[in-house]
C-alpha cells in the first residue's frame, strides 16, 4: 500500500461520522434493563456479544443476576440511534447522547432499572 493511499483512508476514517445513541441491556428474566448511552453503537454491541460467549459480565450493575440467569438471559437492544453531525466533536457528540439516555432514563419505571 502507497502512502498516498494510506493517508486517503486515514481522512476517509477521520471524516466518517459515528454512529451512536442509547442502547438497554435487558434481563429476560425479570424484565429489568440497564440503560447506557454511547457514541460507537456497533462496538458497544460487539462488547456485549463478546461478553455472553465469555461469560463474563458486561457491567457492575448486572453482575447479580448475570451470575444468577447467566449471559444468554440478556439482550442487547437499540433503543434511539443519533449520527454524529459533520460540525460536532467527539465530546460534543457523547454528551449529546449522554443528554438523550438521561432523558429517556426519566421516562422508564425506576423499579424495571438497574
Amino acid at each position: 500500500m502507497d502512502k498516498q493511499h494510506k493517508k486517503q483512508i486515514a481522512r476517509q476514517y477521520k471524516e466518517m461520522r459515528q454512529q451512536g445513541g442509547v442502547y438497554a441491556i435487558c434481563c429476560t428474566k425479570n424484565g429489568k434493563r440497564l440503560l447506557l448511552s454511547t457514541a460507537d453503537m456497533v462496538g458497544s454491541e460487539n462488547r456485549f456479544s463478546f461478553s455472553q460467549s465469555t461469560g463474563g459480565c458486561l457491567h457492575p450493575k448486572l453482575r447479580q443476576d448475570w451470575q444468577q440467569f447467566g449471559g444468554a438471559a440478556f439482550s442487547f437492544e437499540i433503543v434511539e440511534t443519533l449520527t454524529q453531525k459533520e460540525s460536532q466533536t467527539a465530546s460534543d457528540f457523547q454528551e449529546e447522547v449522554a443528554a438523550l439516555r438521561d432523558l429517556l432514563i426519566i421516562q422508564v419505571d425506576s423499579e424495571m432499572l438497574y
